[in-house]
């Protein structure tokens, strides 16, 4: 994590002291000199960081014809995440740990899953109010060219990402980079993973043992960097299925280019599975991000298709929560828009306002080919204003308000609606 916030007068002067006099820790060490230097080094380089969130949600949805035009409550609740994480520095400039963990709870919650805390299910568990789940427990190496950690950890590797609630997922399992001159090729693979809302497997609908996973095993080789101006990030990924004899093998092909001003780009992210799509489904995206005057314009055009007319969901494992992908579209805007046949089409302008102030506005447009769904089409309109504490003991501190609006055209006209706001407080600090 980047650090937010400046070290405080108070640790700022104790860490001066202890580097200003390492002959008297040394001296005074039971353990003796070796151990201190040890030490040291083990602290040198290392962070110590800490965010607290709370996270106010409420949406409501109707259908239309049958709901008598009447709003349903589907979302209401108030969550907070403390995560905590440390980051070692390196023993003999090769050997370190990374350790991270958050305590999450409910301050009100009329009873869904809201992803922030934790869930037994597709509900809010009450019984683990508090509770700590360790995010990351690693043992990382690094060399002259390469790069790598092993345990409880995270991804980003190839055809493999992560899956984030304000903190992210745990696999079980390892990666590593080696640098090849303007590329970076990595390898990850893992054996299990927990989404950040699920203490363990136990609590994963359609899994009972806290050791059981949808995949035996996951794995990807990606190769990222550039050949001239252009981008380039390239993945393969292979999961050997839990509870089916096929398995999935998933591809990414990513490429960045500038024209003047102008970002563009195009992403593929695509799965060959018998068992979700009888073949082969994917997503191809183009973006291109631009200034406008003093704003921000991002438009990204998707297409979305499948061997059996199944939406299309971009990892290697289709089940919910147990592995993600690296697919770069992300609209914050209640749909996934990935029906079979579904072209749709995203524009966002956003801006800073200054003294700490921001905003975007969004619109999203979408056409599906008749008889794949019971819809037609989807729209939506989104928001987000939000302020950034600019300087001061607090600075980094982030207030943000979002709102969603989203309705599909139903097929037999019983049309649905969604509308979803959303208040989030995020507090950062950086102990060192």
């Amino acid at each position: 994590m980047e650090k937010m916030f400046k070290v405080s007068a108070v640790s700022a002067a104790l860490m001066g002291a202890l580097a200003a006099a390492p002959s008297f820790a040394a001296t005074d060490s039971a353990a003796g000199d070796q151990y201190v230097d040890a030490l040291s080094e083990f602290l040198d380089g290392a962070t110590l960081s800490l965010v607290g969130i709370t996270d106010t949600r409420y949406r409501v949805g109707k259908n239309r014809t049958t709901s008598d035009d009447e709003y349903n409550e589907e979302l209401n609740y108030t969550d907070y995440n403390i995560a905590l994480n440390f980051s070692s520095g390196y023993h003999n400039d090769f050997i370190g740990v990374d350790l991270g963990g958050y305590f999450s709870g409910s301050l009100y919650n009329a009873g869904g899953c809201s992803e922030i805390s934790m869930c037994d299910g597709w509900d809010q568990d009450e019984n683990q109010n508090g509770a700590l789940k360790v995010t990351k427990a690693a043992v990382k190496f690094k060399g002259d060219a390469y790069r790598a950690d092993f345990g409880l950890t995270q991804m980003g590797v190839g055809t493999i990402g992560n899956v984030w609630s304000f903190v992210p997922g745990t696999y079980k399992g390892g990666k590593a980079f080696i640098e090849l001159g303007d590329f970076t090729l990595g390898y990850g693979g893992a054996t299990a993973h927990t989404a950040p809302w699920w203490m363990t497997s136990s609590k994963v609908p359609g899994l009972e043992e806290p050791n059981d996973s949808q995949f035996n095993y996951l794995q990807s080789l990606g190769l990222a960097g550039k050949v001239g101006d252009v981008g380039l990030n390239l993945g393969i990924g292979h999961a050997n299925l839990a509870h089916e004899s096929d398995d999935n093998i998933s591809y990414k092909a990513q490429v960045d280019f500038n024209v003047g001003q102008a970002a563009l780009s195009y992403d593929l992210y695509g799965v060959d599975s018998e068992v979700d799509y009888e073949g082969f489904g994917a997503h191809h995206g183009l973006s291109l991000k631009m200034p406008v005057g003093s704003w921000n314009w991002m438009s990204q055009l998707r297409y979305t298709h499948t061997e059996n007319g199944a939406e299309f969901t971009p990892r290697t494992v289709r089940a919910y929560g147990s592995n993600n992908g690296t697919w770069s579209q992300w609209w914050d805007a209640l749909s996934d828009w990935n029906q079979d046949t579904e072209l749709a089409w995203y524009n966002r302008l956003s801006t800073e306002f200054g003294n700490g102030w921001f905003g975007y506005v969004g619109l999203g447009v979408s056409t599906i080919d008749e008889g794949v769904t019971s819809y037609e089409g989807e729209y939506a309109v989104n928001g987000t204003i939000g302020y950034t504490l600019p300087s001061g003991a607090m600075k980094g501190t982030t207030m943000r308000f979002h709102t969603t609006y989203l309705t599909r055209d139903e097929t037999a006209g019983n049309d649905q609606e969604w509308v979803d706001f959303r208040f989030q407080v995020i507090v950062p600090h950086n102990f060192f």
